[in-house]
């Protein structure tokens, strides 16, 4: 059987029921929810691209905001296609 979930929340509580196991990122081992146990991986994971985008006729103030952020925390933008 296989279960699927969209939320961390609802992994971690299926994972706690005894379901299955799941891999998650270090933040969430440091919150300490649920009564499971994580072990840290030795090997590493391969590394991942991660892209924002948002529509090109956006004018809200906090998509601004957050690619404002974005560039200071990533590369430059890749040129438009």
């Amino acid at each position: 059987m296989v279960q699927e979930a969209l939320h961390i929340h609802t992994v971690l509580a299926l994972v706690d029921a005894g379901v299955g196991v799941t891999l998650v990122p270090p933040w969430v081992a440091r919150e300490g929810v649920h009564a499971i146990a994580f072990v840290e991986l030795l090997i590493p994971t391969p590394a991942y691209e991660l892209r924002f985008v948002w529509r090109a006729d956006s004018s809200n103030k906090a998509v601004e905001g957050l690619r404002a952020i974005a560039r200071r925390a990533s590369p430059p933008e890749a040129p438009a296609a």
